[in-house]
């Protein structure tokens, strides 16, 4: 007993400071600068990036970068922390990890594309090259949150089947995950509901990450107390 409250632990606390990591990177990074919506104009465009070039690519380090290394910590974690109640099938946890860093693949790999767009922006400004590497971005974001939506989505429901997190919680991740999935049709569909449903499903995902993160923080705390 001692034993599986030791890995417990040690799982409750790799989920909890990754969470809170990825929570505040995001928030920082969002606060940081404003950049223009990528269909601006290249003047306005090239405007930003060569007045703001140093806070663009701090941003694109912390809501890119940082954030996709702290999310596979994070699903590793929850993925090992749910799978030793899953039972004999290990499907769904094992989709909460491979989802995971197909997220973090693509987030990390969105981070070079807005590196080299704010560089070449400051060496060239070149319009077709800032238009080509605005369109992958936004390509990107399609798969992104697609594949998020389904991380989210399968934690909530295998954690609603071993009753690892409370009824609200698991609720608010399948709500977050649905929105998330919806808002990946925006980029193809280039629609004002789109983007509404994108800035709601990125407040439930904070909300989600930030929840799960406090509860496995406040678990690790009372474990330690209690041995």
């Amino acid at each position: 007993m001692q034993e599986k409250a030791l890995v417990e632990t040690s799982d409750g606390r790799w989920i909890a400071a990754s969470g809170l990591v990825f929570v505040a990177a995001w928030i920082v990074g969002l606060v940081i600068v404003a950049p223009p919506a990528a269909t601006s104009s290249t003047a306005d465009l090239i405007a930003f990036y060569q007045a703001n070039r140093n806070l663009a690519m701090l941003q694109t380090y912390l809501t890119n970068g940082l954030t996709g290394i702290a999310l596979i910590v994070f699903a590793a974690a929850l993925r090992s922390a749910l799978r030793r109640f899953e039972g004999e099938s290990s499907t769904l946890s094992s989709i909460i990890l491979g989802s995971g860093l197909v997220v973090a693949s693509l987030s990390c790999l969105e981070a070079l594309f807005a590196l080299v767009l704010a560089n070449h922006i400051a060496a060239t400004r070149d319009a077709v090259v800032i238009r080509t590497l605005l369109d992958l971005n936004g390509e990107i974001d399609t798969f992104k949150l697609f594949v998020l939506g389904i991380m989210i989505g399968t934690a909530s429901l295998l954690a609603a089947r071993v009753r690892a997190f409370p009824g609200w919680l698991v609720w608010l991740g399948i709500v977050a995950a649905l929105l998330l999935i919806i808002a990946s049709w925006g980029s193809p569909f280039n629609n004002e509901i789109f983007t509404m449903v994108l800035y709601v499903s990125g407040i439930g995902l904070l909300i989600w990450a930030a929840a799960v993160s406090v509860i496995m923080g406040w678990r690790v705390r009372a474990v330690a107390a209690s041995a």
